[in-house]
């Protein structure tokens, strides 16, 4: 399991690394982040995809191999959030196989910023 953090409020970026040759016109991808495992994934709390009905808010970086790709988060995502960590995985569909492969999983640390004014 890997732990990730994400600053609440703002815009970030995750990148991950599989072994494989990545196409971003046909592979598919998720990102789901949940209060708890058993949440059903229409319930998610952050649902981002690439080629799925999660839309399109991931990016294919190096088709490699290994092949990279960035999950982005919008500052909506975490701005609302009242919890201090959620549990995530990302999962990669290769079109070739036709089968979903768990690329990560783990716990995604919500950070809370100290400074409340930007003027």
């Amino acid at each position: 399991m890997s732990t990730i953090t994400a600053d609440k409020g703002f815009d970030n970026v995750f990148e991950f690394e599989v072994p494989i040759a990545l196409v971003s016109g046909s592979d598919k991808f998720w990102f789901t982040a949940k209060h708890r495992y058993s949440d059903a994934d229409a319930d998610a709390v952050i649902k981002k995809g690439l080629n799925t009905s999660f839309g399109n808010q991931i990016a294919v970086t190096s088709a490699g191999p290994p092949g990279k790709f960035q999950v982005l988060l919008d500052e909506a995502d975490t701005a609302n959030l009242e919890v201090d960590s959620l549990l995530y995985d990302v999962k990669v569909q290769p079109q070739s196989s036709g089968r979903g492969q768990q690329v990560q999983r783990g716990v995604m640390r919500i950070r809370k910023t100290v400074t409340r004014s930007t003027s």
